[in-house]
């Protein structure tokens, strides 16, 4: 069935559920921070209770979104795993999804060698490093709980998801060559990047699920992003342990990927198309 949700009702809910999740990048750091000084036990053990509220919420508190009289229909299939790879298999919805492994790879490296260069560069401590990341970190809140929707209404979610890529590429670029001020600016504008891209993909990626489950083809997103957080913080240790920039210069390597493979995606929308020319350039009927 052709899927009638409007494109502006998509990225605002995706924005939403994304500033949802962002918010424990700005609590998470920021708790970090607070705790520092009592060891590196508390905050594991304060963590974990986190850990237990969350699935005690998700247990006890959170509703099912169906009425029992629908759940019989929407039963899982034997087949899911056939219909999980037919969303990798899709052309267009393949290579979006291999946009997204790549912003997360790029974002998931920052992450993970941040601190570190936060150390070899600015002899940075826990704190103040938890602190910077929890800053970073509202700036994504913003962006998607506010901005990303208005932006995305207006010039589409394909153009707002490459500008996002291009902003990425740009910040790890220039991340470990700057000033202290400079370098923490960066941070949050990568951040930025990084929030106009997820809201928008997952957009994209529902519009172009077509009569694929939209449950596949976001559960074929996040696997994506999974695997994205597994290789990212690997491949961006070993080559900081090389050279302090690469896994900076790698990183922006596939962020530029990733806004390649925004551009071939081929995915028809129903989206104004004011604007489009600002953030992106190609023939009108690929802008969505």
């Amino acid at each position: 069935m052709a899927d009638t949700t409007p494109p502006q009702l998509l990225t605002r809910s995706m924005g939403g559920l994304g500033a949802s999740i962002t918010a424990a990048f700005v609590l998470g750091p920021a708790t970090g921070a607070a705790v520092a000084d009592l060891g590196f036990a508390t905050t594991s053990y304060l963590a974990a209770a986190l850990a237990g509220a969350n699935l005690m919420v998700a247990a006890l508190v959170v509703p099912e979104s169906l009425p029992p009289s629908q759940r019989a229909a929407h039963t899982v299939s034997p087949r899911s795993p056939a219909t999980l790879l037919a969303v990798f298999r899709r052309r267009s919805s393949g290579i979006l999804l291999l946009a997204g492994l790549c912003s997360t790879f790029a974002f998931a490296s920052m992450e993970a060698t941040f601190a570190l260069l936060g150390g070899a560069r600015f002899a940075l401590g826990t704190s103040e490093v938890g602190w910077i990341l929890a800053g970073a970190g509202a700036c994504m809140v913003i962006v998607q709980g506010v901005g990303v929707h208005r932006i995305a209404r207006q010039c589409g979610d394909r153009p707002v998801a490459v500008a996002g890529s291009l902003i990425m590429m740009v910040s790890l670029l220039g991340l470990p060559m700057l000033s202290l001020w400079g370098t923490v600016t960066t941070a949050r504008l990568l951040c930025v990047g990084f929030s106009l891209v997820t809201p928008t993909l997952a957009t994209l990626l529902i519009r172009s699920s077509g009569s694929t489950s939209r449950v596949a083809t976001l559960g074929a997103n996040q696997s994506a992003a999974a695997v994205a957080r597994a290789l990212g913080p690997a491949c961006a240790g070993v080559l900081f342990d090389q050279r302090l920039a690469l896994p900076y210069l790698a990183a922006a390597v596939v962020a530029a990927i990733s806004a390649a493979a925004l551009r071939l995606a081929a995915v028809s929308t129903a989206r104004p198309r004011q604007n489009l020319g600002r953030l992106s350039a190609g023939p009108t009927k690929d802008r969505s």
